[in-house]
């Protein structure tokens, strides 16, 4: 039996110094079309593709998600520990999950904080589905070790998922 759809929110936190540039996360792209074929609801929020976007807080409380992923990068960890700050206020028992650069190379940043339920290391395509699929609030974090990818196998990024997708040329 399948199991029931989800609606994941993925954010790519804002930083600021970096200008946004117009281009969407292509890994967050991948990560939506690999979703959405398995029949969750996507929302990605881009702070770098439109950074004049509402804060997290909107999202949490309109699209209501059932699981959150946010991208990291060292740059930013302060700002990750905030959005990890503004969904635990929202619902203080959703999974979630941070992939991506910082997450890969530093999880004991993760480990040590706890309120994270899935560190991801490595592209997650392969097993996202997996791991939404049976998500729930962990304590402590799991941490999941992703291999290489093959490309071939993965699906055209879908950016209709994304805030403001019609704005992307």
């Amino acid at each position: 039996m399948k199991p029931m759809p989800k609606k994941v929110l993925l954010v790519n936190p804002k930083r600021e110094s970096v200008v946004a540039h117009g281009l969407p996360h292509l890994g967050l792209a991948l990560l939506a079309a690999v979703l959405r074929n398995d029949g969750h609801k996507v929302l990605v929020v881009d702070y770098l593709l439109a950074p004049n976007t509402p804060p997290v807080t909107h999202f949490l409380s309109n699209f209501s998600p059932d699981i959150v992923g946010i991208s990291t990068h060292t740059a930013i960890v302060s700002k990750v520990f905030r959005l990890i700050s503004a969904v635990c206020d929202y619902n203080p028992i959703i999974p979630i999950i941070v992939g991506g650069p910082h997450a890969t190379l530093y999880p004991e940043d993760f480990l040590r904080d706890g309120r994270v339920s899935y560190i991801i290391r490595g592209e997650s395509e392969e097993k996202i589905t997996e791991i939404i699929n049976s998500a729930i609030k962990m304590e402590p974090p799991q941490v999941i070790d992703c291999l290489p990818i093959d490309v071939q196998k993965l699906p055209f990024p879908d950016f209709r998922c994304f805030y403001g997708f019609k704005n992307i040329i």
